[in-house]
């Protein structure tokens, strides 16, 4: 998420997967983890769009950097018990 809000997708590579599990007064918290590279954006939107049409209302295909970024994120899913 963007600091304005907005939604932006990005590929990436999964590295790996792991479960975190912690004890909690109220029973145990388990969540599935995946430890993911994310790749830079091209240089520029005319590169990463470069498949427009009319007039930039679609782009069926976006074009990404071969790069990953140094920075990693955790996301996670909370697995049901």
């Amino acid at each position: 998420m963007t600091e304005s809000g907005d939604i932006d997708c990005y590929p990436g590579q999964v590295q790996y997967f792991f479960t975190h599990a912690v004890n909690l007064p109220d029973g145990l918290s388990e969540h599935n983890l995946a430890f993911i590279c994310w790749y830079k954006p091209a240089e520029s939107s005319n590169i990463r769009y470069h498949f427009r049409v009319r007039d930039d209302e679609i782009c069926n295909v976006e074009l990404w950097g071969t790069e990953q970024e140094k920075f990693k994120r955790l996301f996670s899913g909370k697995s049901s018990q």
